[in-house]
C-alpha cells in the first residue's frame, strides 16, 4: 500500500508553488465585524482571481480544518489539517509561500516535531 505522501502528486509538490498564493479563508477572533467584512472581500477577491486564471493555489478554511490545493478553478486534492492553536493561531487573510522545505523541523516553546513532510512557509 503506498503512502499518501508518496503518491505523484506530492512528488511534483517540489514546483506546486512556483506561483502559489496561500489563502485562509477563515477570520480569527476579536475582529470587528466591519474589518472582518472588508478582509472578506478582500479574500473573496482574490480567490475570484486565482479561480480565472491557470495558477496553483492553495485555500485553507481554518473553520472545517481543511486545505484545498487548486489548479486555477480545478481542485486537485483536499486533505484534513492541524493549523495553529489557540496560542499560536494561524494567521489569516492571502499571502505567497516563502519557503518550502522536503522535510523540516518544526520547533516552539512546548513542541519539537522532527520530519515534517512536505513544510512551506508563508
Amino acid at each position: 500500500m503506498n503512502s499518501i505522501i508518496n503518491s505523484t502528486y506530492f512528488r511534483r509538490a517540489g514546483t506546486f508553488c512556483a506561483a502559489c498564493a496561500l489563502t485562509v479563508t477563515a477570520f480569527c477572533g476579536g475582529q470587528t465585524p466591519a474589518f472582518a467584512g472588508e478582509k472578506h472581500n478582500i479574500i473573496a477577491n482574490k480567490i475570484m482571481q486565482l479561480q480565472q486564471s491557470s495558477q496553483r493555489w492553495i485555500e485553507i478554511d481554518l473553520s472545517r480544518q481543511r486545505l484545498v490545493a487548486w489548479e486555477g478553478n480545478r481542485s486537485v486534492y483536499a486533505v484534513v489539517i492541524s493549523s495553529g492553536k489557540p496560542s499560536t493561531p494561524t494567521r489569516t487573510g492571502t499571502c505567497a509561500v516563502q519557503t518550502k522545505h522536503r522535510v523540516a523541523r518544526m520547533t516552539g516553546d512546548d513542541y519539537d516535531v522532527p520530519d515534517v513532510p512536505y513544510t512551506m512557509y508563508y
